[in-house]
């Protein structure tokens, strides 16, 4: 068995042979494993001698004469202290009548300051300080503080390990869990950063969509529980504009798609807003309480590079597409990417009337009244009679009206029209859904196993 080639050596560098017929101690050292928990906190770790902080510490690199000046002039400073504290000397007088009462004990003193440079392990602190805040120690800091902090000390620790005992350096492995415990989200995506510097190989498990998000797609693997067994999935082979559109779609903004049950992709913001509405009307629940996350596309162009990686993953998947030109192209890009069976993909789709979009679709349906109310509710009572006037419109058709004024207003009116709509009841007197999005959610339900009455 041979040793590892360390940060400081080139990949293709010769390895250093640890000679032994079986396994010694000094195999074992050449994997360096550190586990990481959730509950890491600095403050605990400063108080254990054989913590990574107290191995730290212990290595003081300095020479012997250093080290007895040192605690020479702790002495004296605690001598110091006490002479001219009255407290301090009163204390110690009391303490000296402890003798009186124990015959084992010949002095009872007191050091206001470690006697031994050894105990500096115990007595050093870590100071904190905002930008225009006081300087605290770090046992005033919350949890995250202190649990980033003890990320930071590991990265320390792990830097000095190659090549110290041995001539070869070890390997370094560090499993990191659920690094984002007790971090504000804004520092879930910085402490993905930190850890890609640190030394060595890293396993990280989290439940974080924005740790998720910040890690290479092909660095990523799902373990799923089935029928107890443990199934792992990862992303297949693509071609770097794919994992370019992929980032963008998936990971960055949408990185709990790799969390979901079920992923359901709409063509534009739109949908994205109004898709929620009729989802919690038709479960009673919000969609993420489904385990379903819903994806806006921008176009259905974008997504088959994430359709891709679905089903690399095992994640079920649904699409909401238009009927136009654009929605056609999109799904033939699916079936191109998957070059999977017709049946499947046709499946997973549900495709709006041909030549309409989504507002098109929501007027033919005859949601006129309900489509007005959402946009005086939002909008406000005059806002179309204030559209017709400006936009100096000709026609009286009021679907017409309400399909440009829609188009116009892309990306905002979805839930407020949404909400309008399943506001009104259905024959069977339940909240009122648009055909082609009741077939979509019924599917939802197939796919999640979902029993309805």
């Amino acid at each position: 068995m041979g040793g590892w080639p360390g940060p400081s050596r080139s990949i293709d560098s010769v390895a250093t042979p640890v000679p032994g017929t079986g396994v010694t101690d000094r195999h074992l050292t050449l994997i360096s494993l550190t586990l990481l928990q959730a509950d890491r906190d600095l403050l605990a770790s400063m108080r254990r001698r054989t913590s990574r902080w107290g191995r730290l510490l212990t290595q003081r690199d300095l020479a012997t004469e250093m080290e007895e000046d040192i605690e020479n002039r702790l002495q004296e400073l605690s001598e110091f202290v006490l002479d001219n504290s009255p407290v301090f000397g009163r204390l110690r007088d009391r303490l000296d009548e402890v003798q009186q009462a124990m015959a084992t004990v010949e002095r009872v003193e007191i050091a206001p300051f470690p006697s031994r440079i050894d105990d500096l392990t115990t007595a050093t602190n870590v100071m904190m300080t905002g930008p225009h805040g006081p300087r605290l120690p770090i046992r005033m800091q919350g949890l995250g503080g202190r649990s980033l902090a003890e990320l930071m000390v590991y990265r320390a620790f792990a830097a000095e390990l190659p090549g110290r005992e041995e001539p070869h350096s070890p390997h370094i492995l560090a499993c990191f869990e659920e690094p984002e415990a007790h971090l504000h989200p804004q520092a879930q995506l910085a402490v993905m950063r930190i850890i890609n510097q640190m030394p060595g190989q890293h396993i990280v498990t989290t439940h974080s969509p924005q740790i998720a998000g910040e890690a290479d797609i092909n660095q990523v693997r799902l373990f799923r529980s089935s029928g107890g067994e443990v199934t792992v999935s990862r992303s297949g082979s693509m071609f770097e504009d794919e994992r370019i559109k992929l980032q963008r779609l998936a990971e960055r903004p949408y990185g709990q798609v790799l969390f979901s049950r079920l992923v359901i992709i709409g063509e534009g913001a739109t949908e994205r807003a109004a898709l929620p509405v009729f989802a919690r009307a038709h479960w009673g629940i919000d969609a993420s309480g489904r385990g379903v996350t819903l994806v806006d596309a921008g176009s259905l162009g974008n997504v088959a590079p994430l359709i891709g990686l679905l089903e690399n993953l095992g994640i079920p998947w649904l699409v909401l597409a238009d009927g136009d030109k654009g929605g056609r192209d999109g799904i033939k890009a699916i079936k191109r990417r998957l070059k999977g069976s017709a049946t499947h993909i046709a499946d997973r789709v549900v495709r709006l009337p041909d030549g309409q979009d989504f507002e098109e679709y929501l007027v033919s349906q005859g949601f006129q009244s309900a489509i007005k109310q959402g946009i005086a509710d939002l909008y406000g009572e005059e806002a179309l009679a204030d559209f017709v006037t400006s936009s100096r419109m000709s026609t009286v058709d009021e679907g017409a009206l309400l399909i440009k004024f829609l188009s116009k207003k892309k990306g905002t009116y979805g839930a407020a029209v949404a909400e309008a709509i399943v506001s009104t009841q259905n024959d069977m007197e339940g909240p009122l859904i648009p055909e082609r999005i009741a077939d979509l959610l019924n599917r939802a339900d197939r796919l999640l196993g979902v029993d309805r009455l």
